[in-house]
């Protein structure tokens, strides 16, 4: 009988601004294992739609709570997707709640069929070093119900419903993680400031409000692009805007995939004139052609090895996806994301002020410095596009 499994990560942020910045000391905990896979994916999804939106972050839980049940060469190509050697659960598990101290809420859980036994071992990494919980469901209705009851509640309702299709006849697990992050700006904006305005989207011009500021901040002219880091209230938090000159998005997006976050090492304080547009944009994408894509395939097979997670065999990747919700304002941005991962069984000053008007395609990155992470990351195409208002929670 086919079997399958399906991996779920639902993961919400909020953050209001954010700097790029050194972590505060030595012992900072670098989680930095999806940056690179994050900007590959940013890269790939900007190929498909020239909007894009998803967190980095959820997609490296996603994937490596997966790993953690992968053996031979598909646990080989999930490190090798996340740029590591060697799996450690126990340190994204000190991650998360160094973002926890700092504001930001995470929880996991596994959802299991009671048609499946898995491993001890596997659930118990997943508790001990994750603190996920383990619920367990006999009927597929029910478990849409639960996750999505679940994801509601940790996302404080950013992501509602997270499954809005009928699940897999022969689902049998779903992991998922969520995380909320309530930020606001170090210095907000001035609301009497914000103007109307136009911004040139690919298919015309869109009005827009934007935000207005002239002050110092962590600024960048780079090769294709300039870029400002504007930061959170709370400490090593902040949002990098990265502005790409006319026509040279693919290019900033390639600098971005080659380089990572070194290519923004070189910032310095200038005084800044910065029109930035407020923000409301949702996206919901299957992940899974930009991952295979970038080399994950395995995975996705049915040779994939997920023997970790259970004896029975013939366990495989199926799909990934995630849906995205992100808002900016003046006083600060509330998001959130959810990823589904669907495993199957076949078998200094200036005079004057640099101008930074971001009136065409930009690219946004939340990042933590303690971490050391991407939180975040959108191309921002048109600014001018609403998203749907989430459903209504039913009643109790």
């Amino acid at each position: 009988m086919k079997r399958w499994l399906s991996l779920l990560l639902a993961l919400m942020l909020a953050f209001s601004a954010c700097a790029l910045a050194e972590p505060a000391d030595a012992t900072a905990i670098d989680s930095s294992i999806g940056n690179q896979l994050g900007l590959d994916v940013l890269h790939q999804l900007y190929l498909y739609d020239q909007q894009a939106l998803f967190s980095p972050v959820s997609l490296t839980y996603a994937l490596a709570m997966a790993a953690a049940g992968a053996r031979g060469d598909t646990l080989d190509e999930l490190l090798a997707a996340l740029d590591i050697d060697e799996l450690s659960l126990d340190a994204l598990g000190i991650a998360a709640d160094s973002l926890n101290v700092r504001g930001a809420k995470s929880a996991n859980a596994a959802f299991v069929s009671s048609d499946i036994a898995l491993q001890d071992a596997y659930l118990g990494s997943l508790r001990g070093a994750l603190d996920a919980g383990i619920f367990s469901f006999s009927q597929l209705e029910n478990a849409k119900d639960e996750i999505n009851a679940w994801a509601r509640e940790k996302t404080d309702g950013m992501v509602d419903p997270l499954l809005a299709d009928n699940l897999e006849p022969n689902l049998l697990l779903m992991l998922a993680n969520a995380m909320a992050l309530d930020a606001k700006w170090r210095v907000p904006f001035d609301e009497d400031a914000t103007q109307a305005g136009t911004f040139d989207a690919p298919h015309g011009a869109v009005d827009v409000e934007y935000m207005r500021a002239t002050r110092q901040m962590p600024y960048l002219q780079g090769e294709t692009f300039q870029a400002v880091y504007l930061p959170y209230a709370q400490e090593s938090l902040g949002m990098v805007v990265i502005l790409p000159e006319a026509g040279r998005m693919y290019d900033t997006l390639d600098l971005l995939a080659a380089n990572g976050l070194d290519l923004l090492d070189d910032m310095q304080n200038e005084t800044v004139a910065l029109a930035l547009p407020k923000l409301k944009m949702s996206a919901s994408m299957d992940l899974t052609d930009a991952l295979q894509s970038l080399g994950l395939e395995k995975p996705f097979s049915a040779e994939a090895d997920f023997s970790g997670m259970a004896e029975e065999g013939g366990l495989f990747i199926s799909s990934v996806r995630q849906s995205a919700y992100l808002e900016v304002n003046e006083q600060g941005t509330r998001a959130a994301a959810a990823t589904v991962v669907a495993m199957a069984g076949s078998a200094l000053e200036t005079e004057p002020p640099v101008d930074m008007t971001v009136n065409r395609p930009y690219i946004l990155l939340v990042y933590d410095a303690e971490t050391n992470s991407i939180l975040f990351a959108a191309v921002v195409s048109d600014p001018s596009i609403e998203p749907a208002a989430p459903a209504a929670t039913p009643a109790p």
